[in-house]
């Protein structure tokens, strides 16, 4: 930020978000609370973020959470959240801030994990997501890097190294 970067932080932890906020040097951050597989949110939420900051140049999904324990006894429906925040929530936020993304010639980023490699016991939804979440990033890459857009995968916060 004191090269002039603006940063805009959404997520569903209001608390959490205003004190990194709060943590950032004034003005230069604003937090949104905002549930990243929710589409139509996420539309306002990229308009909000433009409005205030103008189109960005990187985005960065970093979304994500676990539910644990064997697949026959994790409820069906946490199973299903898993999945939609981590794969459709990556889905989500990209396509909200592409066009923004195609008119700075930016960069998307998508966390990942090592799970998306190594399968763990007990994290079924968790471990498929992440691959999921791999997957998209690597194809989302190699369909707009002729636009202009870079972006790649990192796994644990760690990129991979394919540009």
């Amino acid at each position: 930020m004191r090269r002039g970067a603006r940063v805009a932080l959404l997520g569903l932890e209001e608390g959490e978000l205003a004190r990194t906020v709060a943590a950032l040097p004034e003005g230069g951050a604003h937090g949104w609370a905002v549930d990243v597989s929710d589409a139509a949110a996420m539309e306002e939420t990229a308009a909000r973020v433009q409005s205030r900051f103008g189109s960005p140049s990187v985005v960065i999904g970093n979304a994500g959470i676990a539910a644990a324990g064997p697949f026959l006894d994790l409820d069906p429906r946490v199973w299903r959240r898993v999945v939609e925040v981590n794969v459709v929530g990556s889905a989500v936020t990209a396509r909200a801030f592409l066009p923004d993304l195609l008119r700075t010639r930016g960069y998307y980023l998508q966390v990942s994990s090592l799970a998306a490699l190594v399968p763990a016991p007990l994290m079924s939804a968790y471990c498929a997501s992440k691959a999921g979440a791999e997957s998209f990033a690597q194809v989302l890459r190699t369909e707009v890097a002729h636009r202009g857009v870079g972006g790649e995968a990192a796994v644990d916060g760690r990129a991979d190294g394919a540009r």
